[in-house]
């Protein structure tokens, strides 16, 4: 029919969503987004806190010995003798024999020194088997704390867990040898190892 009339036109926003459906949409993707990456970050953060290593070795520095003022100790300290009263004859007679400890291989660990980033550690070993050997040391320090070895002398280092491993010899029958490392450490206050063995036994002072 002539005349005017009117007809309702539709509009739509962006790809056919109004506005408001649209910015919804939006604010919806972002959302998920950020929850995401926040999930992403938390895994990884956990995973490389996991695997992160509290110990390592810098593999490629050997020192040919002990750094200036390193300070040393004696590996076999004899305790001063005791006096003993004095026996008759015949009651020395009844004592039993005295039984000597078995010979073997004896280590002191010395804390050499000690700086707000780093420390220096000295072993001093000594053979006391009759003959030449091999020797390990085993240092195991807190896990909580993290140490990179970046120097060692007279010895092989390597890392198993959280315990530090030195390897040296053969040291000859009746001879003494200073081995030990430098390390830096993530802490200002001091680090000290809470086992030492050589060779599966503890050494002095452990």
């Amino acid at each position: 029919m002539p005349g005017n009339h009117s007809e309702g036109v539709a509009t739509s926003g962006f790809l056919g969503f109004s506005p408001t459906r649209s910015r919804l949409a939006i604010a919806a993707v972002a959302v998920a987004a950020v929850v995401i990456g926040l999930a992403v970050w938390a895994l990884t953060s956990s995973s490389d806190d996991e695997t992160r290593p509290s110990l390592i070795v810098v593999p490629t520095i050997a020192l040919s010995g002990p750094p200036e003022g390193v300070i040393t100790a004696d590996p076999f300290e004899e305790p001063s003798p005791t006096p003993t009263p004095s026996l008759s004859s015949a009651a020395v007679a009844s004592q039993p024999a005295t039984v000597r400890e078995p010979a073997g291989l004896g280590a002191r660990y010395v804390l050499g020194s000690t700086w707000g980033e780093g420390f220096v550690s000295n072993l001093v070993i000594g053979n006391d088997t009759g003959a030449p050997t091999t020797w390990q040391v085993r240092l195991t320090y807190p896990a909580n704390v993290e140490i990179a070895v970046t120097g060692f002398w007279n010895a092989t280092a390597s890392v198993s867990g959280a315990t530090l491993v030195l390897d040296g010899g053969p040291l000859a029958a009746d001879g003494e040898v200073q081995a030990g490392f430098q390390a830096t450490k993530n802490t200002p206050a001091q680090v000290n190892p809470t086992s030492c063995t050589i060779n599966g036994s503890p050494c002095a002072g452990f």
